[in-house]
């Protein structure tokens, strides 16, 4: 028979062992990506190149069929951007891709290119003559940096989770406190010292304080 501590380490996680009070940590908020650059009627669409259905580009291959594809995106030097297409049914060939003074050449497959701009030139993409694919679900976002905030005072704690369809096993999780004016959210990081923890699940907020499940980065 099961003792009644067996009984409450199944079903609740051990009171905090450790906690560090009055811990300074910089607060940064986790980035954001803004809203779709590419606008469905602003394509330019090269010889060779096909659109159909509406956002998928097929390229046929054959001498000289070297046109672009490009589109008349608004980008500003400075800012990062997140560049991800789908590409299908390529045999041979590569496209060389080119946003806000940036390149990234010989692409063979569907890829996810983060880039900072350092003009604002437009998005163009370039065929060899013997690609024979088909580009779709291109989507151009700009990623704004998260905010760092100095000076946070937080509370670190560690606690074991009796985890197991018995609670035979104990985990480890270590938690982090602080106030709800702070706003922090799942994916935010904190810096203590030289240690860099992120939020990944809220545990508690009853908007005075906040708790977090946290990890070293």
């Amino acid at each position: 028979m099961d003792s009644a501590f067996d009984t409450l380490m199944r079903t609740v996680a051990v009171p905090v062992l450790e906690t560090v009070f009055g811990v300074t940590a910089t607060h940064i908020t986790a980035e954001t990506i803004g809203a779709e650059a590419l606008a469905a009627g602003d394509w330019t669409v090269g010889a060779a190149w096909t659109q159909a259905p509406a956002g998928t580009f097929a390229h046929e291959a054959g001498t000289g069929h070297t046109a672009t594809l490009s589109h008349a995106a608004t980008v500003t030097a400075g800012v990062t951007y997140l560049l991800v297409w789908t590409m299908d049914w390529r045999t041979a060939g590569s496209v060389t891709v080119t946003l806000g003074g940036q390149t990234k050449a010989g692409v063979t497959g569907s890829f996810a290119w983060r880039v900072t701009a350092t003009s604002t030139a437009g998005l163009v993409m370039t065929p060899t003559a013997t690609f024979d694919g088909t580009l779709s679900g291109l989507s151009l976002k700009p990623i704004s940096a998260g905010v760092s905030t100095a000076g946070v005072t937080v509370l670190q704690g560690m606690e074991l989770l009796a985890t197991g369809e018995l609670g035979e096993r104990m985990e480890e999780r270590r938690t982090l406190e602080l106030a709800a004016s702070h706003q922090a959210a799942v994916g935010d990081t904190f810096v203590v010292d030289s240690t860099t923890w992120q939020a990944t699940q809220l545990l508690a907020d009853d908007g005075y304080l906040q708790r977090f499940a946290v990890i070293t980065l």
